[in-house]
């Protein structure tokens, strides 16, 4: 069991110390083991949802060659701050069609990231207070470990 929630830099920040092309390399050996049963749990917050398609895409590739369970929910938990819900949805849609659109040789978690699209859709407008929380959180994550989440999430910038 392997917690990824996105790809690339964003899987990176999201999961401090976390090497995407290292976990890559290592998830490829363990797909030739046949007698491993692998699962991917996934977390999806504000900070993963631009990247899932790259990480949906991944996973696609390595079902190919090897039966892999796939499970996700909405992030919980850090008051709230990191649910994507606090922003206005329009800023998660084209990313949810792409997601959605790749899992279809999953019709099962297809339907269930549907029904996150649908909880989503809820949110009409930003809510400016949680956003600015957020934006302190992440200031202090980078003031502690000397990087930049408007590199990483320019889009969390409203």
């Amino acid at each position: 069991t392997v917690s990824v929630d996105c790809a690339g830099p964003q899987q990176e920040y999201v999961r401090w110390g976390f090497d995407w092309n290292q976990w890559t390399k290592n998830f490829e050996l363990l797909i030739k083991h046949r007698w491993l049963y692998l699962v991917i749990n996934q977390t999806i917050s504000a900070l993963t949802i631009r990247s899932m398609p790259e990480l949906i895409d991944r996973i696609t590739e390595f079902r190919a060659r090897k039966q892999i369970g796939h499970y996700f929910e909405l992030v919980t938990g850090h008051d709230g701050i990191l649910h994507p819900s606090i922003y206005s949805y329009d800023l998660w849609a084209e990313a949810f069609s792409s997601i959605i659109s790749k899992m279809d040789q999953d019709p099962e978690a297809q339907l269930r990231m549907e029904g996150l699209r649908l909880e989503l859709q809820g949110s009409q407008q930003d809510n400016p207070m949680m956003i600015s929380r957020l934006q302190t959180y992440l200031t202090e994550l980078d003031r502690r470990r000397g990087t930049d989440w408007r590199e990483v999430f320019p889009y969390l910038d409203r």
